[in-house]
């Protein structure tokens, strides 16, 4: 019996520790979309040996017309990665990755800001005394952020 990918990516590649102190990351994964870290380029043939296995056993496939890369730091954009182009950015579980925190920071910010703005504005007009619109920007908008 084949393990999932995850467990096998898992136990395979080296992974980033996302905050002090907390367990190494090497997938994430929701629903059906997989995002893999990968530290050095050696561990790209890993994930594809990994993927090509459970493609096999499963018969499912990836959709590289659907898949992303992002290169953080010094990694070499020249690096083949399974034919998946590499984006300046992309997001991810709704946040924004770009090449560095800042520029990461800023972008998804900005998305966020600008869906409570266009809310906010959509529903300016409701007819709302000042204690239910205090309400309304506690309960539905802040809880947004």
């Amino acid at each position: 019996m084949h393990k999932p990918p995850l467990i096998n990516l898992d136990k395979k590649l080296k992974g980033v520790f996302i905050r002090h102190n907390s367990a190494r990351t090497t997938a994430i994964a929701y629903a059906d979309d997989i995002t893999i870290i990968v530290t050095k380029p050696e561990e790209v043939n890993t994930i594809k040996d990994t993927l090509h296995d459970y493609m096999q056993t499963t018969g499912s496939h990836i959709n590289v017309n659907k898949s992303h890369a992002i290169a953080f730091g010094s990694w070499n954009k020249l690096t083949p990665m399974m034919d998946i182009n590499f984006q300046d950015d992309i997001i991810l579980l709704g946040l924004h990755m770009a090449k560095n925190i800042k520029q990461s920071t800023n972008k998804s910010w900005a998305m966020l800001t600008k869906k409570i703005r266009a809310q906010a504005q959509k529903d300016y007009h409701r007819a709302l005394n000042l204690e239910h619109r205090i309400r309304y920007v506690n309960d539905y908008l802040l809880a947004r952020v």
